[in-house]
């Protein structure tokens, strides 16, 4: 990895970033964001791509950005989740999944990613805390005026298990439960609640809780792991 974005890190997140560079055989690159990536954001983010014969890690990072430590490290965090701990990830079979494909990993992984940055940096509570009541204020428009109920939806029941299990005393609970009284989904909330904390220990077991309440079908993904072939998710727990 770069140096200096190296030396900004902490000691602890230096040795995962070792471990990763040791895992995949090589140093972990610093690309500039991609045109989709900073439309959808203008935030770093980390890309892991396979072509066949290894694995390659790139932190993307927007131009002139000085980012937080805790950014980069919450970047990191997701490649440790994929490359270290194993975890599962959704490839789309169609490109129409593509978005939501990529929205239900990303929010999968911030269940776990999210307490581990926080646990490390204690200020980024502060920041989630304002990233979150940014997405909310962003419902309350959507909610009234969103023709596609289904992606309001999906994306509201993602939003609400994240903020719930990530930040369980932030101010703006009550706010998203409206939003779900709303669109007339709360039984579906309770349920994902419900589900989720029955598998909060399984990361297989959370990726197809995701996918069982998407409704999505088996023929619009695939599940890929980075160091193993494509396999299926395990059966749902009731």
């Amino acid at each position: 990895m770069d140096t200096v974005i190296y030396n900004i890190l902490p000691t602890e997140m230096q040795q995962l970033v070792q471990q990763i560079e040791e895992r995949i055989g090589r140093e972990i690159g610093i690309r500039p964001l991609s045109d989709q990536a900073r439309r959808m954001g203008n935030v770093p983010a980390i890309q892991i791509e396979d072509n066949g014969r290894h694995l390659a890690v790139d932190l993307m990072l927007p131009p002139e950005s000085n980012p937080a430590p805790h950014i980069i490290a919450h970047e990191i965090l997701h490649a440790k989740h994929a490359i270290l701990d194993g975890a599962p990830m959704l490839q789309p079979k169609i490109p129409p999944m593509k978005i939501v494909i990529s929205a239900i990993n990303n929010d999968s992984e911030h269940l776990h990613v999210i307490p581990a940055e926080i646990m490390m940096f204690p200020e980024a509570k502060a920041f989630w805390e304002r990233d979150f009541t940014a997405g909310l204020h962003s419902f309350a428009d959507r909610v009234r005026n969103d023709r596609d109920r289904k992606s309001v939806r999906n994306d509201l029941l993602r939003f609400m298990l994240v903020t719930s299990a990530v930040l369980p005393d932030w101010n703006g609970h009550d706010a998203v439960d409206a939003h779900l009284r709303n669109l007339s989904i709360v039984s579906d909330a309770n349920n994902l609640r419900q589900a989720y904390a029955s598998v909060s220990g399984s990361k297989e077991q959370v990726l197809s809780t995701l996918v069982r309440f998407h409704r999505l079908r088996t023929d619009d993904y695939i599940v890929c792991y980075a160091f193993a072939p494509p396999a299926p998710l395990p059966a749902h727990k009731h």
